[in-house]
């Protein structure tokens, strides 16, 4: 997400930054702004209205984590397993003397109440 949010629908390569996007649309680059920047970098603060850099973004947007230092803020974020993943364990762990209902044409996927 954190690409899409710094890229929109531009096409970024690997090798380009996600500032690239702003400065070479002609959009200025990111300044921080708001009353919580005097709690950043232990409290030493962040000066109102300095670039945003991509490290410092990736931080704050993508880890929950302070733009200056990396440290930790508040709770880390929740990480869930994709459905497709647990679905396939859930499967996994089925009897294998189950099988699908007789005339059943959706490969068994009723079983796990998926696709019905």
């Amino acid at each position: 997400m954190l690409k899409h949010t710094a890229t929109g629908d531009c096409d970024r390569t690997g090798s380009a930054p996600l500032t690239a996007y702003y400065t070479e649309s002609g959009n200025p680059p990111g300044r921080w702004l708001g009353s919580g920047l005097a709690a950043v970098d232990s409290g030493v603060g962040l000066a109102v209205g300095a670039m945003v850099t991509e490290p410092g973004m990736a931080n704050l947007f993508g880890a929950g984590r302070d733009p200056v230092t990396g440290a930790a803020l508040g709770r880390a974020y929740s990480v869930f397993i994709p459905a497709v993943e647990r679905i396939a364990a859930k499967v996994a762990g089925l009897p294998a003397a189950m099988t699908p209902e007789p005339g059943s044409t959706d490969g068994g996927s009723s079983l796990m109440g998926v696709g019905a």
